[in-house]
């Protein structure tokens, strides 16, 4: 849908218009404050020299009432945290070390007792001796 060889500033401004497209009916007709870390985009309605692509944004942007705010990246903690790249790589946890700690955690023991005696119908063992309750596997609290 979108160029992968935008810039930076357009990629951030053609964010904020497919935003504003999906949401429009919530937002057209009503003060909409933009948040971006992205501080030139501040100044987009008032600059003299556009490209095509940058016309026909501003196009459909002067249709709604915004009020685009510069926010510093490190201010938003949550989106800072979530564009840098992780400090620990996702590891993968085996099945069969999971059914180990069901094993020995109580209320499991409990609950793979009741699904043996075939008294709850929430949980149920699968393939591979793992319980799971409506097909989402059970992970103890400690674990």
């Amino acid at each position: 849908m979108y160029q992968k060889n935008y810039s930076t500033y357009n990629l951030e401004l053609v964010a904020i218009v497919f935003a504003l497209t999906i949401w429009r009916h919530y937002l057209y007709g009503e003060k909409c404050h933009i948040f971006t870390n992205h501080k030139s985009l501040k100044y987009i309605m008032s600059q003299k020299k556009l490209s095509s692509h940058q016309r026909r944004w501003l196009e459909l942007l002067k249709y709604y009432d915004l009020i685009i705010n510069n926010q510093p990246g490190k201010a938003n903690i949550i989106a800072y945290a979530l564009s840098r790249k992780s400090l620990f790589a996702l590891r993968v946890m085996n099945t069969h070390l999971i059914r180990e700690v069901q094993k020995r955690d109580i209320e499991l023991i409990a609950k793979r007792e009741q699904v043996k005696k075939l008294q709850d119908t929430k949980f149920h063992l699968g393939a591979d001796d793992c319980l799971y309750v409506r097909n989402r596997l059970c992970v103890p609290r400690n674990s």
